[in-house]
């Protein structure tokens, strides 16, 4: 979605050793110099995987898991928030924390209840008395995707590995992709809101895992909150915290360098 944008420095190139890697704009390197350095093999891809074939291994890998507010698209929840408090004159330090704290207690990230019922707990909490409409418009208009992250993950199929969203989401994820297009990069999607459990749970991530044929030791998952990453680590996937691109880019080259660029 969206314009595309370079995954490698100025330049264009990627040195690797011996080899240089040619930049194509989409993906920000070749693939096909990929494919020949890695010494993987053009048709390993993820669909020839899905129709029965092997799936390929790349340093290690056969899944990369992405969180979706804060890596894929920006964190359009919290942004909304704060932008909802200013519109009321009301101070964000309080705003925000009683929205997330009602996201949990009403049980809306784990489909406890739907938009109307989280809104109307977050009316009653914060005094705040715009309608639904305008303030799911807010949120859903602040969850702006990152061309660079879903070029990676188009990079990540085409070298073969399986691909999915675990987030956790809400009711709100749907509508993004039918405005995004999101879901058609990925193998599988799972969304909190339809399985009653949240990355909070060890048993989000072994569903996820047993839904895409993988172990937690051949997966990667990346996500922007600590303690997110520090239980996917303690469950034994590699783990990326996302901090900046910048600083993404450079520990996931450091991980794996066909995925990455230094």
């Amino acid at each position: 979605p969206g314009e595309a944008a370079p995954l490698l420095a100025a330049g264009g190139i990627l040195s690797l050793g011996n080899s240089r890697l040619a930049w194509v704009p989409v993906y920000g390197y070749s693939l096909a110099g990929v494919f020949r350095v890695y010494g993987l093999r053009a048709g390993m891809g993820s669909d020839a995987a899905r129709n029965g074939g092997t799936m390929s291994q790349v340093c290690g890998l056969r899944a990369v898991f992405f969180d979706f507010g804060g890596v894929l698209a920006e964190e359009g929840f919290r942004q909304a928030l704060i932008d909802i408090a200013g519109e009321a004159g009301r101070d964000p330090a309080e705003i925000v924390p009683t929205a997330y704290e009602m996201a949990w207690t009403t049980r809306f990230v784990v489909g406890g209840c739907d938009e109307a019922g989280f809104w109307r707990a977050f009316r009653k909490a914060t005094g705040i008395t715009a309608d639904d409409a305008h303030l799911t418009e807010v949120v859903l208009s602040r969850f702006v995707p990152r061309p660079y992250m879903f070029a990676l993950v188009d990079a990540v199929r085409d070298l073969g590995l399986k691909t999915a969203i675990l987030s956790d989401q809400t009711e709100w994820l749907a509508r993004l992709d039918a405005k995004h297009d999101v879901f058609s990069h990925f193998d599988q999607v799972f969304n909190s809101y339809h399985h009653g459990t949240s990355k909070r749970e060890a048993a989000f991530f072994e569903l996820a895992l047993g839904a895409m044929d993988v172990t937690a030791g051949e997966s990667l998952f990346i996500d922007d909150a600590a303690h997110n990453t520090e239980l996917a680590a303690r469950l034994g996937f590699k783990t990326l915290l996302y901090r900046d691109r910048e600083s993404f880019f450079a520990e996931l080259a450091d991980l794996c360098p066909p995925l990455g660029a230094r």
